[in-house]
C-alpha cells in the first residue's frame, strides 16, 4: 500500500534511526548520490530497493526519479535526517485505507543545533508539508527549492498535532549550517542566471 522514498548522501548520522521509523511501509526506496560514508551499509539492512543518482548537490531531481521507482500508489516522502514517529505511522495507515484523500500535509518538528524551533516558519505547526500522496497528485521540479505541485483535483488533508509530526533533524552546528548555505546559493544563483558582480 505504502511507499516510503529516502533522498541519502553521506548520511550515516541518522538514516538507522530515520529507516528503523519506517518499518511500518511496505517498501523503502532509497535513491543516493553515490555516498562515500557508510549510508549504503545500513541502508541495505533495511532495504534491497537502492539506486544511484548523479551528485547535483540538492535533492529535487532525486526524489523526481525516486517517485518513478516506487511500486504503491501510496508514497511516503521522508528526508534521511527525518523520523516518523508511531503516532504518524498509525495515521498514514488509516489514511491509505480510507482514501479519504489524495494529497496529506504533514507538519514538521524542526531541531537545529540540537534545539526545536518553535516560531519563525519552523514550528510544527507553520511546517507543514505535502509528504504523504497518491502517485500523479504530485509533480516535482528539478530547479532547486522548487517544492511540490500538487494536482488543482486533489482531496488535501492535514496532519498538525505535535505527537505525528516528522522529526526534523536540520543542522547539528554552525559549520553545517554555512555550508549548505553556501552550496545552495551557489545552485541557486546558478538556476536563476543571476549575475554577481563584485
Amino acid at each position: 500500500m505504502i511507499s516510503c522514498l529516502v533522498h541519502t548522501y553521506n548520511s550515516q548520522r541518522y538514516i538507522e534511526w530515520c529507516l528503523k521509523s519506517l518499518t511500518f511501509c511496505d517498501e523503502i526506496v532509497i535513491v543516493d548520490m553515490y555516498s562515500t560514508d557508510r549510508t549504503i551499509e545500513i541502508a541495505r539492512r533495511f532495504t534491497d530497493k537502492i539506486f544511484f543518482h548523479d551528485y547535483v548537490g540538492y535533492v529535487e531531481p532525486a526524489r523526481a526519479f525516486g517517485v518513478s521507482k516506487c511500486t504503491y500508489n501510496w508514497i511516503l516522502i521522508i528526508d534521511s535526517d527525518e523520523i516518523v514517529p508511531p503516532n504518524l505511522s498509525k495515521s498514514l495507515r488509516k489514511l491509505a485505507m480510507l482514501d479519504k484523500y489524495d494529497v496529506v500535509l504533514i507538519a514538521r518538528r524542526n531541531f537545529i543545533f540540537g534545539k526545536e524551533i518553535i516560531g519563525g516558519g519552523w514550528g510544527f505547526y507553520q511546517d507543514l508539508q505535502p509528504r504523504f500522496f497518491k502517485k500523479n497528485f504530485v509533480t516535482f521540479s528539478d530547479k532547486i527549492h522548487s517544492g511540490y505541485m500538487i494536482s488543482s483535483c486533489a482531496r488535501i488533508g492535514k496532519i498538525n498535532s505535535l505527537e505525528e509530526a516528522i522529526i526534523h533533524f536540520n543542522y547539528d552546528s554552525i559549520s553545517q549550517f554555512f555550508r549548505k548555505l553556501d552550496v545552495y546559493t551557489d545552485f541557486e544563483i546558478a538556476s536563476n542566471r543571476i549575475n554577481v558582480k563584485e
